[in-house]
Parts: C-alpha cells; structure tokens; sequence
C-alpha cells in the first residue's frame, strides 16, 4: 500500500517490503516498484520478499525521507 502513496516518510528502523509476494502477487506494488527503485533492487524485493528499513528505502529512491524515531 505504501509503494502507491505519493508521498513516503518512513522512521529509520521502520521495515517495508512486500510479504504478499509469497502467497501471491499483487500487481499495483509489483508494476510500481521496479521504476521507483530500479530492476534490480526491484527484483530482490519481490522475488525474495525482503525487507528494507527506512534509511535503505530512502537510499534507494522508495521513500522520500527517513528520520530518527525522537524526531518522527
């Protein structure tokens, strides 16, 4: 759901990733993802269902900021 949002702030330890993906895929986040954070990143995410916290999930251009939980 967050991979649709126009607009992601995340805390530093927050966790996102896409866990559906081992029951089924879901094709809005699925066909989202690789142009937010590139094929490869993509691919990882989906195919093995990891999982990123917020400070990864800004490096990588999937959210637009990460703080720190005191200032969140």
């Amino acid at each position: 759901m967050a991979i649709s949002a126009d607009f992601i702030v995340m805390r530093d330890d927050g966790q996102i990733g896409l866990p559906e993906v081992s029951i089924r895929t879901h094709a809005g986040g699925t066909s989202i993802l690789p142009r937010l954070v590139g094929l490869g990143k993509a691919r990882e995410l989906i195919f093995l269902g990891s999982r990123i916290n917020g400070v990864e999930a800004k490096r990588i251009g999937l959210a637009h900021d990460s703080s720190p939980d005191e200032a969140f």
